[in-house]
């Protein structure tokens, strides 16, 4: 009888284990040029070790507010898109991705005018789990809050489904992550809907034959970029003898601060 128990033990946590997690959510960013701002639907699908959080669109311009019927497309390189949104406000869209192991965290991520891929610690956000619940989609959720990158959030996670994952870099809670929101509205994501499937879903890395930037190494290349891009600037202008002008680059409009000063830059 105890062999038998064993066994059945050991099936048990095998059929747990080999569980994957499909869940739904609906990604909003209000940015301060309401043209950039993005609502699209995204999906999670997550196991004990892995995670992938990728939008269902396979298109980037669906991911705006603005109708993708009405967005113009200047140039589309390496899943990379120009677009114009409006008169004078243009955007480079791309499908966001991330993946996570147990140690870590990658993504990709617009550097000025091309796509670069970044590696960090999982381990991002310092959690505080408060007393508040609510219910979503049926699972009982607590509240845990974190201050990252310049904005505080307002998470809801259940331990009611076994897994301890969730969207976007939103991870180290002990269980589910189903709803996340800054509490200034920039930047929300939503859960829709679950799906439990019992056999395994194999989640590979997409990014796996990358080069990989930290973060400290994107922030510098991208301030490169810029500085590149002005100076380029600079020398198709006229020579003006009462002086020329100047140009501000600012990086405030953005989910994470990343601590990029604003660029000025004379000519």
């Amino acid at each position: 009888m105890r062999t038998l128990n064993l066994i059945f033990a050991f099936f048990i946590f095998g059929l747990l284990n080999s569980q994957t997690v499909q869940v739904n959510y609906t990604l909003t960013t209000n940015k301060n040029n309401h043209h950039l701002s993005k609502r699209g639907d995204y999906q999670l699908t997550a196991n004990k070790e892995k995670s992938l959080f990728e939008p269902l669109t396979n298109d980037p311009r669906d991911l705006y507010k603005k109708d993708p019927d009405n967005i113009e497309t200047i140039w589309v390189k390496d899943n990379l898109y120009h677009v114009n949104l409006s008169q004078g406000v243009t955007d480079f869209s791309f499908r966001d991705i991330y993946y996570t192991d147990n140690n870590y965290l990658f993504y990709n991520k617009i550097l000025f005018n091309e796509i670069a891929f970044i590696k960090e610690d999982l381990g991002l956000f310092e959690w505080q789990i408060i007393g508040d619940t609510k219910t979503i989609l049926g699972y009982e959720c607590k509240k845990a809050v974190s201050q990252f990158r310049g904005r505080l959030y307002e998470a809801y996670f259940t331990t009611e489904l076994n897994f301890k994952s969730g969207p976007w870099k939103f991870h180290g809670l002990p269980g589910l992550i189903l709803s996340v929101r800054s509490v200034d509205n920039y930047f929300s994501i939503t859960a829709t809907s679950i799906k439990i499937k019992e056999n395994t879903v194999n989640i590979d890395n997409p990014f796996k034959n990358k080069d990989y930037l930290n973060i400290n190494q994107y922030k510098k290349n991208l301030k490169a970029k810029y500085l590149k891009m002005l100076r380029a600037f600079k020398s198709k202008q006229p020579t003006d003898p009462e002086g020329g002008g100047s140009i501000e680059v600012e990086f405030n409009d953005e989910i994470e601060d990343l601590g990029l000063e604003t660029i000025k830059f004379s000519y």
